[in-house]
């Protein structure tokens, strides 16, 4: 749907293992989380969208306003 959409970014809250783009959660059920990508992210980066988390709103606001 991205792809046919013409997604070029995306804003995913973090600590998801789907939608996570900085951090995940660990699993454990305890509210730990680790460094990296959860699967969406990984995903959508590979077929190049842009991934951003909430704390890079910032950054994807100057983004788009370069488009």
């Amino acid at each position: 749907m991205a792809r046919a959409e013409r997604c070029r970014y995306a804003l995913l809250i973090d600590g998801s293992p789907s939608c996570g783009s900085l951090n995940i959660y660990d699993g454990r059920f305890s509210g730990g989380r680790h460094a990296g990508r959860g699967v969406t992210a990984a995903l959508l980066s590979a077929h190049g969208v842009e991934v951003f988390a909430p704390v890079d709103i910032d950054r994807l606001a100057a983004r788009l306003s370069l488009d």
